[in-house]
């Protein structure tokens, strides 16, 4: 176990590590890049056993307008996506990655985020559009042909999912959700307690995913597509509330199900119910903006 997206600086990231071959050959300016960003900072996920890196990266805050692209695009405050790669296995990473993104854009008070990508990496393009990335142009370089994909805080596209980690409160019922401490940090590890330890994360999917399922042994049919929930942890030390029973993350209510409907295929108790959820839980970097669940019972 460790922290997933482990915050460092280049100078102390191994440049000849092979994960950063492939880099290397689609860019071939990276290794002179990357050598002068060596007092900035990025973000790291290290491999098994912390051998070796397994992901990277690097985000910045731009202001002037965006001129090596077609059509340009005008000055604002954005947040730009500099580096980003994962060898994914299979564990949500991507949602992880995605979040701490938005972490940062909520945090710096940008109007949009942006990347270029080559249009080769299809599962990468078609994850920032899930969350409402749009293509806005084309990049030219050397290395070739890259797309600009953009996302603006500025509108809202009336969808969950492409809305995150925005949401909409007028007409929406909002409850209070409660969750013990031991399975509170697992499954929204970004709102862990500041006594709780960081390097404690599981590069798991329920973990990683900002999509949340909760199942409960109460009726959740109240609950709406749409409808905002407050996650609420619960002490963890008898008589000891103050400061370790605490709201921690706004979610966006997905669904409602029976258990009883999933329970050839998650054996869940027919009595359950559950609930699925984006959550945008908070993660000392952002102010909490909003999320998603799922409940099923």
């Amino acid at each position: 176990m460790g922290q997933t997206l482990r915050p460092t600086k280049f100078k102390d990231v191994d440049l000849k590590d092979k994960f950063f071959d492939s880099l290397k050959a689609q860019y071939q300016e990276f290794s002179d890049w990357f050598a002068k960003k060596a007092a900035e900072p990025a973000y790291v996920i290290d491999g098994d056993a912390g051998q070796g890196v397994r992901g990277f990266l690097y985000i910045k805050v731009e202001t002037g307008a965006i001129t090596d692209v077609h059509p340009p695009l005008p000055a604002k405050r954005r947040l730009k996506v500099g580096t980003l790669k994962v060898n994914a296995k299979g564990t949500k990473l991507g949602e992880r990655i995605i979040k701490r993104i938005f972490d940062h854009a909520i945090l710096e008070g940008v109007s949009e985020v942006y990347v270029t990508v080559f249009d080769t990496h299809v599962s990468l393009i078609n994850l920032f559009k899930r969350y409402g990335f749009e293509q806005k142009g084309i990049k030219s370089t050397p290395n070739g042909e890259e797309l600009v994909l953009l996302r603006s805080f500025a509108d809202l596209a009336n969808d969950i999912v492409k809305d995150y980690p925005l949401m909409q409160t007028a007409g929406k019922s909002k409850w209070l959700l409660a969750i013990k401490p031991e399975f509170h940090t697992d499954l929204l590890p970004d709102s862990i307690l500041k006594t709780e330890d960081p390097f404690s994360e599981e590069d798991v999917p329920h973990t990683n995913s900002i999509h949340k399922v909760y199942i409960a042994g109460l009726s959740l049919n109240r609950m709406k597509r749409g409808d905002l929930v407050v996650i609420y942890r619960t002490t963890d030390i008898q008589g000891k509330a103050y400061y370790r029973s605490v709201a921690t993350s706004v979610c966006v209510v997905e669904e409602t199900t029976l258990a009883s409907i999933l329970k050839t295929q998650t054996r869940l108790c027919p009595l359950q119910r559950t609930i699925a959820y984006s959550a945008n839980n908070s993660s000392g970097i952002a102010t909490t903006m909003g999320g998603h669940c799922t409940l099923r019972s």
